[in-house]
């Protein structure tokens, strides 16, 4: 889904946020972040996963 491989020191997005309706008809947020430079939009089911990719590119995965 993306790649952390490479550090880079800076790094803009465009994050969009909008919920969706469950089974239950209880609100579920989802997420995409997209590149401003250009390039492929990521999307994210969840918060956790979207916090999860924003640590690994910016390194700060299993620093706490």
């Amino acid at each position: 889904m993306e790649q952390a491989s490479r550090f880079h020191p800076y790094q803009a997005f465009v994050l969009r946020c909008w919920a969706e309706r469950d089974g239950d008809e209880k609100p579920v947020w989802r997420f995409s972040l997209e590149p401003v430079a250009g390039g492929k939009r990521l999307g994210f089911s969840d918060l956790k996963t979207l916090v999860s990719f924003l640590e690994r590119q910016t390194g700060k995965e299993g620093m706490e």
